[in-house]
């Protein structure tokens, strides 16, 4: 009865068990999520059931993740790797520049939404600079447009560059160059009209559809213009436009009807 009566009062005075690491790494996971915002990237172990996990490479089961909206409970996300992703539009894909926080050539696929809870989380969230979320926004907004795709919108405005493809006062143009405040742009039609080809206009894809475009002249706006983002050209369509537009600068000027002087 004393021995009892002596381990009881040894347990009451007895420093407290320390806590497990899985305890700690309980709380740093919650500490983290509370720090994750949308346009922050943190990494994260896939969500995937556990024999589906298996089946993927441990160096690959842990990644980068770009929030872009979160609740109570979850974030919603967009993968990132190393590597660039196949079956995925150039629209549907952006990098992240190269100064980034993760140090290294990051592919982000914007198509798919993925869902992350705590318990994923491996690290502390880190942001992601501003350029590179006006950019991301951008190429949201065109898989909203093209492919009907709902996600979250980070709150950050658009991020206009050489190759856009805009629609002002229900006219296409594609822009050349942006200035703040400025815009060189190039005016795309549908239809063919029997002057352009003796001016000089030349034929132009983009995105599987074709505009006649008077390369030789591009027109500048100044001031506050409404922009609507209706397409982005790929890589090789902008290459064609900076030859087309080289060429034409040699051209002879042609008067052709609409022009305004």
């Amino acid at each position: 009865m004393l021995k009892k009566f002596w381990e009881w009062i040894r347990r009451l005075f007895a420093a407290p068990p320390e806590k497990t690491d899985q305890a700690l790494s309980t709380e740093k996971r919650r500490a983290w999520f509370e720090q994750c915002e949308p346009g922050f990237l943190v990494w994260a172990r896939m969500p995937l059931p556990e024999e589906e996990l298996a089946k993927v490479e441990p160096a690959h089961q842990i990644r980068p993740y770009l929030i872009l909206a979160k609740t109570e409970t979850e974030l919603t996300a967009k993968a990132c790797s190393s590597s660039p992703y196949s079956g995925l539009r150039e629209y549907q894909t952006v990098t992240l520049a190269k100064d980034h926080p993760l140090t290294k050539q990051t592919y982000i696929d914007l198509k798919h939404n993925v869902t992350l809870n705590a318990d994923l989380l491996q690290s502390k969230p880190i942001p992601v600079e501003w350029l590179d979320l006006r950019r991301i926004q951008k190429h949201l907004v065109l898989i909203s447009q093209l492919d009907h795709i709902y996600h979250p919108y980070l709150s950050v405005g658009l991020l206009w560059e050489k190759g856009d493809i805009l629609e002002i006062d229900h006219t296409l143009w594609y822009m050349q160059e942006f200035i703040p405040g400025r815009l060189r742009l190039i005016r795309l039609y549908h239809q063919y009209r029997a002057y352009m080809e003796d001016a000089g206009w030349n034929l132009f894809f983009c995105g599987h559809r074709g505009y006649f475009a008077d390369f030789a002249h591009p027109v500048v706006l100044q001031g506050k213009t409404r922009l609507e983002l209706v397409q982005r050209a790929a890589d090789h369509e902008i290459a064609y436009v900076d030859f087309c537009v080289e060429q034409g600068q040699a051209l002879a000027f042609k008067w052709v009807p609409g022009f305004i002087v």
